[in-house]
C-alpha cells in the first residue's frame, strides 16, 4: 500500500471527485452520507470537486451549502463544466476521453498546492481521474463504484448498439480502475463478487452499502398522526408508500401496478413521494382515474421524506432482474427500514432482498408475480402492519444500514489507505463490517 507524502501525522486532506451534486439522487445522497461520516473528526478536511453540465454550474455553491447543512460542517469545493454527449453513442466515448483529459489537467494545480493525503473518486469518470492523479503524484486513491456502470450505460440507452468495440472500450476503462486503485468500494456483496470477476482484487475491495442517518430517518408517532390527518388517511387505513422516481414502464415492476393488484379493501391507500417536478408529473400519469381516490402523489424534498414515511405502514421497492439491480444498494431501502417500514421487495436486489428474507422485515417478491403470490403478499401485509413489525424493521436497519453502524468502518477504510490513523472518540467501540 502506498503511503501519502505527509507520513502518518497531521491533518488528512481528502479530495473528493464527484459527478453533478446539484440534483438529489444517488450520487448526491451517497456523497452526503460519506461526508457525514467525517463530521466531528478533527483528523480529516475534505474538498469536493464536482463535474457538471454548464447549465448547473452556478447552482453548485448552493448545492454545497445544502450538503454542508446536511452534514453539519462547512464543505469546501468548486465545480467545472464537462463536455456533453447529447445522447449520441459515439459522442459518449469521445466526450469521456475529452472530459478525462480536461479533468486531469484542471486538477493538476489543485493537487500540487492542495497537499492532499488521499484522492476519493466516484464512479468510472471521476474514478479514472483519481487513478491518473494518484499515479502521477504518488497519492493513494479510493474509487467508489456505485454499481456496474458500463451495464447501466447500455441499459439506459437501449438504442445504442453494444458493439464489440464499444464494450472493449468501457471494459478497459473499468479494468484500469479496478487494477490501479488502492481500494475499490462496492455497495453490496454481489457487487464485490462482480468486481472480482471483472479484474478487481478481493484484498483491495471493500463493501460499504448505501446507508442513511438514523437520527433523521426514524418513526415518530406524533408526526404519523398529524401527517395522516393532513393527507386524509384514517387510522384504520393501510398505507403503502413508494419514494423516488417511478419506472417509465408500467408493468409488474411498477409500484402502482403492484398496489392495484394488492387492493383488498376500501382501506388500502398508496402514497407516492416524488423528488422533483418531472417525477411528480410521471407519477400522476401512472395513476388511473379509478385509482385516484386511493392515491396521494406529492413532490417532497428529501428533508421531509421521514415524516411521510412515518405516516405509512409498508414500503414498496421493485426492480427488474438485471445485473445493475442484482448488485445494487438502494438508499431508499435504508430509509424505509429506519422509519420502521417493512418492505415489499423484488428478488435479487443486492444484499437487500436477503436482508428482508433473513430478518422477516417484509416480503421478497418473485420476479414474475402470479395471482397466488399476490394472495400470499396480502396475507403477509396483514402480519407486517403494526408496532411490533415497525420496531423490528428499525432494529435491523440500525444494525445494518445506519450511519452509526458504518461511520467508523468508513473512517478506518480512509485511514488504512492513506496511512493516517483516524480515531473518532465516540465510535471506538463500533462494530467493524
Amino acid at each position: 500500500m502506498r503511503r501519502n507524502r505527509r507520513g502518518s501525522q497531521g491533518m488528512q486532506k481528502v479530495l473528493f471527485l464527484v459527478d453533478d451534486v446539484t440534483r438529489f439522487g444517488g450520487v448526491r445522497t451517497r456523497v452526503t452520507e460519506e461526508l457525514s461520516c467525517l463530521s466531528g473528526s478533527n483528523d480529516i478536511s475534505p474538498m469536493v470537486v464536482s463535474r457538471c453540465n454548464s447549465r448547473n454550474l452556478m447552482a453548485i455553491p448552493s448545492a454545497l451549502g445544502s450538503i454542508s447543512m446536511d452534514v453539519g460542517y462547512p464543505i469546501r469545493g468548486f465545480a467545472y463544466p464537462k463536455m456533453p454527449h447529447g445522447g449520441k453513442a459515439f459522442a459518449y466515448e469521445i466526450s469521456f476521453l475529452i472530459n478525462f483529459i480536461a479533468s486531469v489537467l484542471m486538477m493538476i494545480p489543485v493537487v500540487c498546492f492542495g497537499r492532499f493525503s488521499l484522492i476519493y473518486g466516484h464512479n468510472n469518470e471521476a474514478g479514472l481521474t483519481a487513478v491518473a492523479l494518484s499515479k502521477a503524484f504518488g497519492i493513494p486513491c479510493i474509487v467508489d463504484l456505485h454499481g456496474v456502470e458500463v451495464d447501466e450505460y447500455l441499459e439506459k440507452h437501449p438504442r445504442w448498439k453494444a458493439t464489440s468495440c464499444r464494450i472493449r472500450f468501457w471494459r478497459r476503462i473499468e479494468r484500469e480502475i479496478l487494477v490501479n486503485a488502492d481500494c475499490v468500494v462496492t455497495v453490496s456483496r454481489p457487487h464485490s463478487l462482480e468486481v472480482g470477476v471483472r479484474g478487481g482484487s478481493p484484498d483491495r475491495t471493500v463493501v460499504v452499502p448505501c446507508f442513511a442517518d438514523e437520527t433523521r430517518f426514524k418513526y415518530d408517532p406524533l408526526t404519523r398522526a398529524r401527517t395522516r390527518a393532513t393527507l386524509g388517511f384514517a387510522e384504520t387505513d393501510t398505507v403503502y408508500v413508494y419514494s423516488g422516481i417511478l419506472p417509465a414502464v408500467y408493468d409488474d415492476c411498477h409500484p402502482v401496478h403492484l398496489f392495484s393488484r394488492l387492493i383488498s379493501s376500501e382501506h388500502d391507500r398508496l402514497l407516492l413521494l416524488a423528488p422533483d417536478q418531472e417525477s411528480l408529473t410521471r407519477a400522476r400519469t401512472h395513476v388511473s382515474p379509478d385509482m385516484a381516490s386511493r392515491c396521494v402523489v406529492l413532490q417532497v424534498p428529501r428533508s421531509e421524506v421521514p415524516q411521510y414515511l412515518s405516516a405509512a405502514d409498508v414500503a414498496i421497492l421493485l426492480r427488474r432482474p438485471t445485473v445493475v439491480n442484482r448488485v445494487a444498494s438502494p438508499t431508499k431501502f435504508a430509509e424505509y427500514l429506519l422509519c420502521g417500514l417493512p418492505v415489499l421487495i423484488s428478488e435479487g436486489i443486492g444484499d437487500s432482498s436477503d436482508l428482508v428474507r433473513s430478518n422477516g422485515v417484509g416480503e421478497v417478491l418473485p420476479n414474475v408475480i402470479g395471482d397466488d403470490a399476490i394472495l400470499h403478499v396480502r396475507m403477509r401485509v396483514n402480519e407486517l402492519v403494526g408496532e411490533h413489525a415497525r420496531s423490528g424493521a428499525r432494529v435491523v436497519a440500525e444494525d445494518a444500514l445506519s450511519r452509526r453502524r458504518w461511520r467508523v468502518a468508513f473512517l478506518e477504510m480512509l485511514a488504512s489507505v492513506s496511512g493516517i490513523e483516524v480515531c473518532p472518540e465516540a465510535d471506538r467501540r463500533a462494530k467493524r463490517p
